[in-house]
């Protein structure tokens, strides 16, 4: 197994560019890694626009410094490019994004790959039938940063980590809830606003990562 493989576990914080804009991106997810997190997934949607570009690859490269202080994994939403271009551990893409194996090959095979599966088993098997090295399921809880987002269930959640991959539990996970998404077999937990919408980030990261 891959070293970077082996690092997928615990908190898996999700950046927004509402929560933290610029100015607040860099000591937000420093102070999440502070509180345990242990990888990171920059989301930016405005990155394929030409004039965000440089402000992208800016924050990136502020990020890649961070992480590897902190031996914690840096993940690129939907950009296999970027995150080839950028240096970053791996990508995330999700069912409407590039084709999961061709994602594989061009990451090569030391870089994670991870796929969005809803509550969809067979999505799940495909994705890691394709090369992903996690699948996410959710969401598992109302959320407010994807209120719209086809539901899972904890028990459906329960059934799909009993599955041979690692998986990762997203959607409404905060320190209150997160215990059961643990219980479920989670083998990581990916948070939002129960992170970076708190008014301590680092207090919040600790409740949830101090439970693996």
């Amino acid at each position: 197994m891959s070293p970077v493989i082996e690092k997928l576990r615990g908190l898996y914080v999700i950046t927004d560019p509402l929560l933290l804009p610029p100015d607040k991106l860099v000591s937000g997810v420093h102070a999440a890694l502070d509180g345990g997190a242990r990888i990171v997934q920059y989301r930016n949607k405005t990155s394929g626009h030409a004039n965000s570009k440089a402000l992208v690859f800016t924050e990136l490269a502020s990020l890649r410094a961070l992480t590897e202080r902190y031996n914690a994994l840096l993940i690129v939403n939907d950009s296999i490019q970027v995150c080839i271009d950028s240096g970053a551990d791996g990508v995330h893409i999700g069912q409407s994004d590039h084709r999961i194996e061709t994602a594989r090959v061009m990451l090569g095979p030391n870089k994670v790959l991870g796929v969005t599966c809803h509550n969809d088993p067979a999505l799940a098997q495909q994705a890691v039938n394709n090369g992903a090295d996690y699948c996410a399921f959710g969401r598992l809880f109302a959320s407010k940063t994807k209120p719209n987002a086809r539901a899972c269930s904890l028990e459906t959640f329960k059934e799909l980590c009993a599955q041979p991959y690692l998986s990762v539990g997203i959607g409404g996970i905060t320190a209150e809830n997160a215990q059961a998404v643990i219980n479920a077999g989670a083998d990581m937990t990916a948070v939002i606003d129960g992170v970076f919408g708190q008014q301590n980030i680092e207090a919040s990261a600790y409740a949830i990562a101090s439970l693996f």
